[in-house]
């Protein structure tokens, strides 16, 4: 029986899971030819995604870009355009890396809040009027990132309440001790989201950087090292300070 392209490109995503058991070569061999093979542009979308994944995974972040394009190109899936976004904000091109990132809210694959377009604070143009309620999204480490841009918001003279994941709680009501923090899980967003008041709109954490770009408050190009690309040596400080705290030192939770 002749080998689809499927085939290939199921093979290859086992052997992707199957960390340390396969060399990337095999993967990106397996991708290549089914790309070669594809009947459909299901299978050859399927087939240039995973290609650019490993790719991206191997740090070639240019030959993920241009795949994802292609990506793009044959599916309009905007899905496309955020996974570009990882790429280029492993480039440390965090204008247009932030800009594309906000295409995660297009899709519920990557984001809770795909459905609720309306009640996003970015589509109001980031009226003043409303107060901001500001959503975990992420993991801890992208919860602990965002907040140190939420000083912004009080610059711009709004009036916000944040939601975290409840291992943070603790934490966080003591680093912002003005603000309305509370805890909510993942599963619970969507109720939460419904039970908004009129006046009230929704910031996900992980667009704090695109609200301040839009506004003008930060140069995201001047500002590399304050976004997070540090160095091994500082997040080895963070870490271990991070841990030592009760929130973290009592629990499984892995800070690094």
């Amino acid at each position: 029986e002749p080998r689809t392209a499927s085939f290939y490109n199921n093979r290859a995503c086992i052997r992707t899971k199957l960390i340390g058991y396969f060399p990337s070569c095999l993967v990106v061999k397996d991708c290549k030819i089914a790309i070669n093979l594809a009947s459909n542009d299901f299978e050859y979308v399927a087939a240039m995604r995973n290609l650019a994944n490993e790719y991206k995974k191997l740090g070639n972040h240019w030959a993920a870009q241009r795949l994802f394009d292609k990506c793009y190109t044959v599916s309009k899936d905007k899905i496309y355009l955020f996974f570009r976004s990882m790429t280029e904000l492993q480039l440390s091109n965090l204008d247009a890396g932030w800009d594309a990132y906000e295409y995660r809210l297009s899709s519920l694959t990557t984001s809770v809040f795909a459905q609720c377009e309306s009640k996003l604070w970015s589509n109001s143009n980031f009226d003043t009027k409303y107060n901001v309620v500001c959503i975990w999204e992420q993991g801890l480490g992208d919860t602990l990132f965002s907040l140190r841009l939420l000083y912004l918001l009080t610059l711009y003279g709004i009036n916000f309440s944040i939601y975290v994941q409840p291992p943070l709680l603790n934490l966080v009501k003591e680093l912002l001790v003005e603000h309305d923090v509370k805890a909510v899980d993942l599963a619970d967003v969507p109720n939460l989201i419904n039970q908004l008041q009129d006046n009230q709109k929704i910031l996900p954490l992980m667009s704090l950087s695109y609200f301040a770009k839009c506004k003008g408050l930060i140069n995201l190009s001047s500002c590399s090292e304050f976004h997070g690309l540090s160095s091994d040596i500082r997040v080895q400080k963070w870490a271990n300070w991070l841990t030592s705290l009760p929130e973290f030192s009592e629990t499984s939770l892995k800070i690094g």
